[in-house]
């Protein structure tokens, strides 16, 4: 399965804290497809979203 997480900006980010952090190694851990991107990353055509 691959994975894509919308996150706030790297510098944003506790990684003591941030439970995305967690989520993405557990999916790494069951060897999943990890991508992640930000909302600024994020279009919407046609009813399609694409992350770039």
């Amino acid at each position: 399965m691959n994975v894509c997480f919308i996150m706030y900006p790297w510098e944003k980010i506790d990684p003591e804290n941030d439970t995305t952090l967690a989520l993405i190694k557990e999916c790494v851990k069951r060897n999943h497809g990890v991508a992640m991107c930000t909302p600024a990353n994020l279009t919407i055509r046609n009813s399609v979203t694409n992350a770039f």
